[in-house]
């Protein structure tokens, strides 16, 4: 894949306790599938911006969903797109912002879902054709499960699941007996890799669905957003302070401040690091800075930013299979990054 060197994190190797992980460290921007797409209009060329992007069958294929329903599947190992479909009418889809949208991709490489009110639509990546939809108000996010057998999907009052096999669907219902008043505009969906339990990060909360006992809701009470780590056994929360969270024991384990304020997180290489979007701007860095933690240590270890004059990082997602970064940018227009991080 074609790629431009953005800026490799800051040499951090007089540090004496980091000169190895200096070197398996890197961050290279790819931009050949990220910018927007160009369509003639009245004579002029109309630029698409990509909305959001998704990647499955365990780091080789890559989903875009653009601003007009547009919908691409690339494979990342040979650089060819393999699928595209027309999602969402352009007028839906236009008057939304990323945030009321999804997508996501099964482990298998079989399904692709996209989740645009009023529809969900599932569509079958080999023949590119829709498969089923369903028409609901509820989708906040949706995320396939490991052995991509049911899709997650989390709404305010209730996570739906629906059966790929079957595509019926049933709910486990959130707000009965509690107080719960709803996700609000950010949600990330993970999996608790050692007993199957759904983990739900959102807004000032996470939530735990293990497979036959109750539901378990955690208000953690930072005011932040929530990130799943790849193993679900920890959720990051990021609004200024960083707020790390065991989702078994249900309390903080972690705090500490990046220097450029935090909007958003990710862990990387299986929470060896915690990598956090900048929330604020200044003459020294007018551009979004990611800064990279040592997760054990909490201590900081590099920076990368985009040279781009864009607001504050809002939303940061990691694909360990495929060692992709994608990190979104947000202020008067829509940024999609993605960085090759080299373990």
């Amino acid at each position: 894949m074609s790629a431009g060197t953005d800026k490799i994190i800051e040499d951090y190797t007089n540090t004496p306790e980091f000169p190895k992980l200096a070197q398996r460290i890197s961050a290279r921007r790819i931009s050949q599938h990220f910018a927007p797409r160009s369509l003639p209009s009245s004579g002029q060329t109309k630029k698409v911006l990509p909305y959001r992007l998704a990647i499955g069958a365990r780091g080789k294929l890559l989903g875009i969903l653009y601003q007009d329903g547009y919908i691409e599947v690339w494979n990342l190992k040979n650089d060819s797109q393999v699928a595209h479909m027309q999602g969402q009418a352009p007028e839906i889809v236009n008057s939304l912002s990323p945030l009321e949208s999804s997508l996501s991709i099964s482990p298998d490489g079989t399904w692709l879902a996209t989740g645009i009110a009023p529809v969900i639509a599932l569509w079958d990546i080999r023949s590119g054709k829709l498969a089923h939809r369903i028409r609901t108000s509820f989708d906040k996010e949706l995320e396939f499960t490991p052995d991509s057998h049911l899709l997650v999907i989390a709404a305010d009052a209730a996570i739906f699941f629906l059966e790929m096999s079957s595509f019926h669907l049933y709910a486990r219902n959130l707000s009965a007996g509690s107080k719960f008043l709803g996700f609000g505009s950010s949600v990330d969906i993970g999996f608790r890799k050692r007993d199957g339990a759904v983990v739900i990060g959102a807004e000032d909360l996470f939530v735990v669905l293990p497979k036959h006992d109750e539901v378990q809701i955690v208000h953690c009470g930072c005011g932040g957003i929530g990130t799943v780590s790849d193993d679900g056994e920890r959720v990051v929360f990021t609004g200024g302070l960083v707020s790390e969270w065991d989702t078994t024991e249900e309390k903080e384990v972690s705090n500490w401040r990046p220097r450029y304020g935090s909007a958003s997180a990710a862990y990387i290489h299986a929470k060896e690091i915690v990598v956090t979007g900048s929330s604020t701007s200044s003459l020294e860095h007018p551009s979004p800075v990611l800064e990279f933690f040592k997760h054990s240590t909490r201590q900081r270890v590099g920076e990368v930013s985009l040279s781009d004059n864009v607001g504050m990082t809002d939303g940061i997602t990691f694909d360990e299979p495929s060692g992709l970064l994608i990190a979104s940018y947000q202020d008067t227009r829509k940024i999609i990054v993605a960085y090759d991080v080299v373990k």
